[in-house]
């Protein structure tokens, strides 16, 4: 598919540009990938220490980076926005209509990621009669749980947003939940379901065969935010080992939280590592683990939330142990391709049952290889990504 004509496009976000290895930046690579030369360009308002303006280059792509304090401590957080939107958003929209006035874009692509990105994107949309693509990666609860914000702060969050998504002329979300949980709450606008594509599908080698080696490797790779549902995991490697002939060996690549989580000497702790260095220890895993909150005051998130592991797991053709509630978006996921098992228990012994039963199952194992390529063909791979970006562009030259 491609567009009905060439067009041009600027993309407001807040990612930095300068981190290539950075998931946000990973996503938008693969939408960039879509502009003839010339006809692509970037504003990016990021959150940092520092306040400033510089002109910067991305995939050589021109980008204007636009710096803004803030923090994530409570009360000052809130007392932040505040003065963002107050003294600051004016200037931050003078340079956005210098850059619109430099590239003569025909469609507006706003990612909502930041909470300063929500109130420059209102505010963007009252002064420019273009089209405008909102695209979502996290619920604006989630981004007002992070900043820990006043209630005042919150509910003008909240309002904001929504006023945006009603006026967009189309929304793309990370899950069908999140698209579901919009129009639940009044949002009339067209959205589509958009991951991150999985490139390079068929280098991948795909296990077909169940574990039969004395050891089990079991692999986590990312950030840890579940700490009840890791603290529980671990305990049951634990139990295991002690009673089982067949050892696990847990192998952790990853950002740890300061305090909160059990993490015992057995862990074969490697880091940070780059995505390449990540790929290759899940590639030696037998089990990829990918766990989620049971907290009720979680549900929204869980709900409409696909964790960027879920797509790195499959591309490296690895089954999923997912330990989380069952009305996560990642179990409409697994329920629709058997690509690993669910576990919805904090119990010890129902996590090694889970497990068990999931290394006991000699069709799974058989159809794992079909399993993931329907999901790859039908959600992930980058071509249903980029056929899916085309479509909405396509809808909006044609209307």
């Amino acid at each position: 598919m491609t567009f009905s004509r060439s067009l041009s496009i600027l993309l407001f976000d807040a990612t930095d540009p300068r981190n290539d290895s950075s998931v946000g930046n990973i996503f938008l690579s693969q939408f960039e990938s879509l502009f003839e030369k010339g006809k692509f360009s970037r504003f990016s308002l990021v959150n940092t220490l520092s306040s400033d303006t510089e002109e910067t280059v991305w995939k050589e792509r021109p980008v204007r980076l636009v710096k803004n304090q803030f923090s994530a401590i409570p009360i000052i957080s809130s007392i932040r926005i505040q003065q963002f939107c107050k003294q600051k958003l004016k200037m931050v929209l003078q340079y956005a209509q210098e850059e619109i006035e430099k590239y003569s874009p025909e469609i507006i692509w706003g990612v909502l990621n930041s909470v300063n990105q929500i109130f420059f994107i209102d505010a963007l949309m009252q002064r420019v009669d273009l089209p405008f693509v909102i695209t979502i990666w996290d619920s604006p609860e989630l981004l007002i749980q992070r900043l820990r914000l006043d209630t005042w702060t919150a509910q003008n969050v909240l309002f904001t947003f929504y006023k945006i998504l009603n006026k967009a002329k189309h929304v793309t979300v990370i899950c069908d939940g999140m698209g579901k949980y919009f129009e639940k709450n009044g949002t009339a606008t067209p959205y589509s379901v958009i991951h991150t594509g999985i490139l390079e599908e068929s280098k991948v080698s795909i296990r077909k065969q169940k574990p039969k080696s004395d050891v089990l490797h079991i692999a986590f790779t990312g950030s840890i935010y579940s700490k009840l549902e890791w603290n529980a995991f671990v305990q049951a490697i634990e139990y295991w080992n002690k009673t089982h002939q067949q050892k696990i060996e847990f192998h952790v690549a990853g950002s740890l939280p300061k305090f909160g989580i059990y993490f015992p000497k057995f862990i074969d702790y490697r880091g940070i590592l780059s995505p390449n260095e990540a790929n290759l220890l899940l590639q030696r895993a037998d089990i990829a683990y990918l766990p989620y909150w049971f907290d009720k005051k979680k549900e929204m998130v869980v709900k409409t939330s696909f964790p960027s592991k879920l797509s790195a797991y499959i591309a490296m053709g690895i089954p999923v142990f997912f330990h989380g509630p069952h009305y996560a978006s990642v179990c409409q996921v697994m329920k629709k391709y058997r690509i690993g098992i669910s576990c919805h228990s904090l119990d010890v012994k129902n996590i090694i049952a889970t497990l068990k039963q999931l290394l006991d199952d000699n069709l799974f194992y058989d159809n794992y290889y079909i399993e993931r390529k329907n999901v790859f063909d039908e959600e992930l791979s980058s071509i249903v990504m980029i056929n899916r970006y085309k479509d909405i562009i396509n809808r909006i030259l044609n209307t």
